[in-house]
């Protein structure tokens, strides 16, 4: 099983991301978040994984936290 966390997981697209890995059989969802929420919740979750659906002014910032903690980013 693939750990999967989504960013974004609240807006439009998201929310879809969400459904589709808690539906998948060999993925399983170990974050959902959105604006306000710590991405600390990733490495406590144990994700190995990440898609990122929030906005551009976002995502650089994402990006760094993800590559220094050892997460895959999508």
């Amino acid at each position: 099983m693939i750990k999967v966390g989504v960013l974004g997981a609240r807006g439009r697209m998201g929310l879809e991301v969400v459904k589709a890995i808690s539906t998948a059989p060999d993925l399983v969802l170990t974050a959902a978040l959105d604006i306000g929420d710590s991405l600390e919740a990733l490495i406590t979750s144990g994700t190995e994984v990440v898609v990122d659906f929030t906005v551009p002014d976002s995502v650089m910032s994402n990006l760094e936290f993800l590559i220094s903690n050892g997460i895959s980013a999508v």
